[in-house]
């Protein structure tokens, strides 16, 4: 594997773990913050808590997620079915917990 292959993969696991932490700051952080300062209404405490979940859920799918593409670093060659793979398990990821966050703050 040439340096620049083993570059890629560790780009794309960044980017993982990137979107994971966007995920959780926003979804999960930003609701916890707004009960805590009572920016919230009383009725609203049990979604900011289930969409607290489903973001720190989420956000740890891609975090997992980066660390098996790091795991490819150890295999002399990644396939190209292992690239599509990885890119479809992500785009997977990012289509679900949206639609889960949507469905849950609706």
């Amino acid at each position: 594997m040439t340096d620049g292959e083993k570059e890629k993969i560790k780009m794309r696991a960044t980017f993982a773990n990137g979107i994971g932490l966007a995920i959780v700051a926003a979804g999960g952080l930003a609701p916890m913050i707004a009960i805590m300062t009572k920016q919230f209404d009383q009725s609203s405490i049990l979604k900011g808590f289930v969409l607290f979940a489903g973001a720190l859920i989420t956000g740890t799918a891609f975090h997992s997620r980066a660390i098996a593409i790091l795991g490819s670093l150890d295999s002399e060659k990644e396939t190209k079915a292992e690239l599509n793979q990885s890119i479809a398990v992500l785009v997977g990821l990012l289509a679900l917990g949206s639609v889960v966050l949507y469905a849950l703050i609706r």
